[in-house]
């Protein structure tokens, strides 16, 4: 087999990009131990990567043989790579949605929308093992991509940008990024888009593996707050935060405290429907969890602990041997107060 300087540099590529998301798979036991929906699409964005770069090295090993079987195993192998990159970004932009909101529901509505347009080009793909209608495999087996194909890797660079607007408009409606960042995992993998349009070489799978491999670094951050329980923030966080607060990067004017007498499950399930999108929330015991706010009034703070009180009141009537028996408690942060005043406090009453 020879094969041209050219795809031998892809498939170099390709093999680090493989062995990066084998290092990450071989890593899954810490995302299996985590039972989060994040947790597994993020697995399943490694597993497509590494799928990604396999059927690249194949397409680009076949390309300029003679093979008898080499046809065949051209068309199936770039189908599938298409196919692959499909599923690639349609992941890629429910794991943004999910680290964003958090929410299920939400993420079933994200599915139904987005199947529409990546279903119609997986549809495509395997007219054209038929008809040639998004690319045509020529003698050398290398291949030529029509006016659909063009259309094709619109759609998915389309895809691979929506997470992009997904954060902008979070940020705008007033929420704030823990420890999510989008640009280290674009920015690999749009350079990698460059290249393949401006130049002979394709480096899809090593910008994709790159992006990935930085994302799993904020990840293990993340981890080290998590309650793997509930999937708040742990009481590490708030002396993360107290620190952040010490030098000058947080501020904090008011928080609550919630203790349950009974149910700290429902107490949870509570607190995570009525808090607002722009507070700390955090366990800090088994029974209690602590919401900080950066700004905001009495009057706002007070409608909360109503509308908690009322949801926890609600519980405690239909649940007679399993309530929640709550206890709220108010800190406000004084113009004569140190910064570090209020989660200070809040330390000394949790540990």
């Amino acid at each position: 087999m020879i094969v041209t300087e050219q795809n031998a540099v892809i498939i170099y590529s390709d093999l680090m990009a493989f062995l990066m998301m084998l290092g990450m798979v071989c890593l899954s036991s810490r995302f299996r131990g985590r039972r989060s929906v994040a947790a597994r699409l993020f697995l399943i964005l490694c597993v497509g990567a590494m799928a990604e770069a396999l059927l690249s090295m194949v397409c680009y090993s076949l390309h300029g043989q003679t093979f008898s079987w080499g046809r065949p195993a051209a068309w199936i192998s770039k189908t599938l790579l298409e196919m692959t990159m499909l599923v690639l970004v349609f992941h890629w932009v429910m794991y943004v949605d999910f680290k964003l909101y958090g929410s299920r529901d939400r993420l079933i509505r994200t599915i139904a929308f987005l199947t529409a347009p990546l279903g119609l080009c997986a549809l495509l793909l395997i007219v054209n093992l038929f008809t040639g209608i998004v690319f045509t495999i020529n003698e050398d087996l290398t291949y030529t991509g029509t006016v659909i194909y063009d259309v094709l890797m619109a759609v998915e660079f389309l895809y691979l940008l929506v997470p992009l607007f997904q954060t902008i408009v979070y940020h705008l409606k007033g929420h704030r990024f823990r420890f999510f960042r989008i640009a280290p995992v674009l920015i690999p993998a749009m350079t990698a888009c460059i290249v393949d349009l401006t130049t002979p070489y394709s480096a899809a799978a090593l910008g994709i593996s790159i992006g990935l491999v930085f994302l799993y670094f904020s990840l293990v951050s993340e981890w080290r707050f998590e309650d793997r329980e509930t999937g708040l923030c742990n009481k590490e966080y708030l002396r993360y935060l107290h620190e952040q607060v010490l030098l000058g990067r947080r501020t904090f004017r008011y928080a609550m405290t919630f203790t349950a007498g009974g149910d700290p499950g429902a107490l949870v399930a509570i607190l995570k429907q009525e808090a607002p999108g722009n507070a700390e929330l955090i366990r800090t015991a088994h029974d209690s969890c602590v919401l900080l706010t950066e700004n905001g009034d009495r009057s706002a703070l007070e409608l909360l602990r109503l509308l908690v009180e009322d949801a926890a009141g609600e519980y405690d009537a239909a649940h007679e041997n399993g309530r929640i028996d709550l206890h709220v408690q108010t800190y406000a942060s004084r113009k004569d107060d140190v910064p570090a005043a209020l989660t200070e406090t809040l330390l000394g009453k949790t540990v």
